[in-house]
């Protein structure tokens, strides 16, 4: 389908305005899994040099929760930008 203005509809079926909307919030939130995994990886490394097994399998489960957000974050904003 070609939409107002020549431009081509996307796979996702979002307006040309929704998925550049939609981009730009997936990149604030691939900003945000970035920065709480190196904090959960400091934390990590921390618990982990002092010894503390319960908070590294917490703080683990947590990095494990964050990575797989982040990749599917990122999944995403790349089937919306080509």
């Amino acid at each position: 389908p070609v939409r107002r203005g020549g431009d081509r509809a996307h796979p996702s079926g979002l307006t040309p305005y929704a998925r550049r909307k939609r981009v730009e919030a997936l990149e604030a939130q691939i900003h945000e899994f970035e920065a709480a995994l190196a904090g959960l990886s400091r934390d990590l490394n921390a618990a982990g040099a002092a010894g503390d097994a319960d908070t590294v399998r917490r703080l683990g489960e947590s990095y494990l929760e964050a990575e797989t957000a982040l990749h599917d974050a990122m999944t995403e904003w790349e089937s919306l930008v080509d």
